[in-house]
């Protein structure tokens, strides 16, 4: 909880946020710059990996970046998450392995699991815990200014619906 809390902080009060995601990892990152989107928050998120790195450059103190590695080892993911922090951005990995490169370059690590996944292995439907955890993620940057994000919410639903 703590974790989740202070991620969802990060979001919160960043000017930009990058996420940064590959392969099977790209579905809950889609769905968490969808969220966050909806809540009036300025999100990027490249699938191609030379264009995360290329933003990743660009970001600043005020800034977050979030990588997704279920293996947390995704060498484009650790890449762009070590150029951000390096840059002066908070750092969040959403990994199913904490003691891994991807955790030694973020300021909170999200984690989905215990590495390799018994049944499915690091198959494609393996990832319904980052999908848990991002949508935990959304609800607690919500919780943590309920009166601008459920305006910026509405804001949003209003506009689609017209």
């Amino acid at each position: 909880p703590k974790a989740l809390n202070k991620a969802a902080a990060y979001i919160a009060q960043a000017e930009t946020i990058d996420i940064y995601a590959e392969e099977c990892s790209i579905a809950p990152a889609i769905d968490l710059r969808t969220s966050l989107s909806y809540l009036g928050l300025r999100c990027r998120l490249d699938t191609v990996t030379h264009l995360q790195r290329l933003g990743a450059c660009h970001l600043e103190h005020g800034d977050t970046a979030i990588a997704f590695s279920r293996s947390g080892t995704a060498s484009d993911a650790v890449a762009s998450l070590r150029l951000a922090q390096s840059r002066g951005a908070r750092t969040i990995a959403i990994t199913g392995s904490t003691d891994t490169p991807l955790s030694g370059w973020t300021d909170v690590t999200l984690p989905t699991g215990n590495g390799h996944q018994t049944i499915t292995g690091n198959a494609a439907f393996a990832h319904i815990a980052d999908i848990a955890l991002v949508n935990m993620l959304s609800i607690s940057v919500i919780l943590s200014d309920y009166g601008r994000f459920s305006t910026a919410l509405n804001e949003s639903c209003r506009t689609l619906d017209d």
